[in-house]
């Protein structure tokens, strides 16, 4: 019993120490307990402010592309992901009936993944500059055609289809004229059986 009387004179002779010194404990117990929530509240707020940049991010990685020329619907294109060409074609409602078929199966890579400011020209049918207007739809093209199909031509054999392969490219039907061979008469029967 001696201790807890030891203890009774102690508390009675420092008492407004002790209930001090209590005052700083609770408080100092209280500061770190907010101080642990504050530091979890943000530690939250880091958190969705990192989760906020990632979607920005994710929205802002959009890109544009074009697409003009004989499609149904010609514009400016915003794409949140890859497409293939091909996809964005579909994406401008197709190809327009007029639409130059020749060159998007030969000159378009439709399987191409499409990147920012990536742009698309479909161009119409190609016409010949003729003046015949009744050229025949399996016109022998001058720029294209091969050996044999040149020597379908009439007054064209293999010496001439191989003067006609040699001068290319052609820019209109008239250059036909520069190949040795080829006069004004033979070019007035052929002018309704080519095209450029």
């Amino acid at each position: 019993m001696e201790i807890l009387e030891q203890i009774k004179i102690f508390a009675n002779k420092y008492k407004s120490q002790i209930a001090i010194l209590s005052v700083i404990v609770v408080i100092a117990v209280f500061v770190i307990h907010q101080n642990s929530d504050f530091q979890g509240s943000v530690a939250i707020e880091q958190q969705q402010i990192a989760e906020e940049a990632v979607s920005d991010n994710v929205i802002n990685s959009s890109y544009f592309v074009e697409i003009t020329g004989y499609v149904n619907n010609p514009g400016v294109y915003e794409l949140s992901k890859d497409l293939l060409v091909i996809e964005l074609i579909q994406l401008a409602g197709g190809l327009h009936p007029e639409a130059d078929m020749k060159f998007v199966h030969k000159d378009v890579k439709l399987s191409a993944v499409s990147e920012p400011g990536y742009k698309l020209f479909v161009p119409a049918k190609t016409q010949t500059s003729s003046t015949n207007s009744t050229t025949s739809a399996t016109a022998v093209s001058i720029n294209t055609a091969s050996m044999q199909e040149l020597q379908t031509l009439s007054g064209v054999g293999p010496s001439t289809a191989q003067k006609i392969i040699d001068s290319r490219p052609y820019k209109t039907l008239e250059d036909l004229l520069n190949v040795s061979g080829i006069g004004n008469a033979t070019f007035e029967k052929l002018k309704s059986q080519i095209s450029l």
